[in-house]
């Protein structure tokens, strides 16, 4: 098994920035991180701005899950609420 240590942390395959919330997020191989994976899920996608994180079965859906976090991670979703409503209280203002 190949072993992860991106950034020299144990089990970490990649850190980004989502395009979608501007905030980093990392995928991690459960077990080689320490992780608890007795769900079976052995990729977990960690939002590192909130340390939200998804457990997924693949490394695929580990990343795709990385793209958005606000799809799981609820700080990100209340910052989205956030910055769409102030977008829209401004956009009232005459």
């Amino acid at each position: 098994m190949k072993k992860y240590s991106h950034g020299g942390f144990s089990g970490k395959i990649s850190e980004k920035v989502s395009p979608h919330t501007k905030t980093r997020v990392s995928v991690y191989h459960s077990e080689q991180a320490g992780f608890d994976y007795s769900d079976g899920q052995r990729y977990t996608t960690i939002c590192e701005d909130h340390g939200n994180l998804v457990t997924t079965p693949s490394q695929a859906h580990a990343r795709s899950a990385a793209v958005n976090p606000s799809d799981w991670c609820e700080d990100c979703q209340t910052a989205g609420k956030t910055r769409t409503e102030n977008f829209t209280e401004a956009k009232d203002v005459k």
